[in-house]
C-alpha cells in the first residue's frame, strides 16, 4: 500500500468509528414514544384552549343566530349585471 491509500484508510477507519459512536450517543439519548392517549371531543377543546392559552370568549350572539340575521344587509350586491352580457348589451 502507499503512503496516500494507507493515509485514506486509516481516515475512513476513523470516520466510521466516529460515527458508531456518536450514534450510539444519539440513540442512548432518545426517550421512548408518549403513549395513545385517547380524549373525548370536550377534553380536546379543553386541552387546546389550555395551550392556546385562551380563558373564554366575548359575551354576544353569534352570528349563526337568528337574532342577528337581518334581511336588509344580507344581500350587499342586489342589482348585479347580467354576466352573459356586454355592456353595449349584444
Amino acid at each position: 500500500m502507499t503512503r496516500s491509500s494507507l493515509k485514506r484508510a486509516m481516515l475512513i477507519a476513523a470516520f466510521a468509528i466516529m460515527s458508531a459512536a456518536g450514534w450510539s450517543f444519539v440513540s442512548a439519548g432518545q426517550k421512548p414514544a408518549a403513549a395513545h392517549i385517547v380524549l373525548t371531543s370536550q377534553e380536546d377543546r379543553q386541552r387546546m384552549m389550555d395551550l392556546l392559552k385562551i380563558t373564554m370568549f366575548p359575551s354576544g350572539p353569534g352570528a349563526y343566530l337568528a337574532s342577528t340575521y337581518d334581511e336588509k344587509t344580507a344581500n350587499p350586491y342586489p342589482n348585479l349585471p347580467d354576466p352573459l352580457t356586454f355592456n353595449n348589451g349584444s
